[in-house]
């Protein structure tokens, strides 16, 4: 109903709000979705302390509250930390991180079925005496190998698709 009241150049610009995949920001009033920005971009470049941001997001929303003549949407009930704020944004960068399993001394990576599929935990590299993973007994005896250290990177590739889509 919305692309029927724009012009037809324009239509490919209208956003879809009950899209399953906006991000979910995008269902709040302008307002707070800038509110959210500015105090995740305060966060991020401005080196604010989360501490700080959140207060100056508690601050932020009280005056839109005062200034709204009914007040808050209870429905979604805006973000009061800066946490949901960034998930709400889809700015969470836990996303992003992928943990390899790897030698303990010479940072060889290797594959979880890798770990699956080894006859001993001693790293493959010759002459190197450390393990990539660790056996571990829960309560009912059942055994979980574990990798013995993670290395810890962001795919560049997956965050810039992610950044520009």
């Amino acid at each position: 109903m919305l692309q029927a009241e724009v012009p037809s150049e324009l239509a490919d610009w209208v956003l879809d709000l009950e899209s399953q995949d906006l991000v979910p920001a995008f269902r709040e009033l302008p307002a707070i979705r800038l509110l959210y920005l500015q105090v995740v971009l305060a966060n991020v470049f401005g080196s604010a302390t989360v501490s700080k941001s959140e207060q100056w997001l508690c601050d932020g929303l009280n005056l839109l509250a005062l200034s709204m003549p009914d007040g808050l949407p209870t429905h979604p009930k805006p973000a009061r930390s800066l946490i949901t704020v960034k998930k709400r944004l889809d700015l969470d960068i836990d996303n992003f991180i992928t943990q390899e399993p790897i030698c303990t001394v010479w940072f060889k990576d290797y594959s979880r079925d890798d770990i699956a599929a080894a006859a001993s935990s001693s790293c493959k590299v010759s002459k190197c005496p450390r393990i990539f993973y660790r056996v571990k007994h829960d309560a009912n005896k059942m055994e979980w190998r574990i990798a013995a250290k993670l290395s810890s990177y962001v795919s560049l590739k997956k965050t810039l698709q992610h950044l520009l889509l």
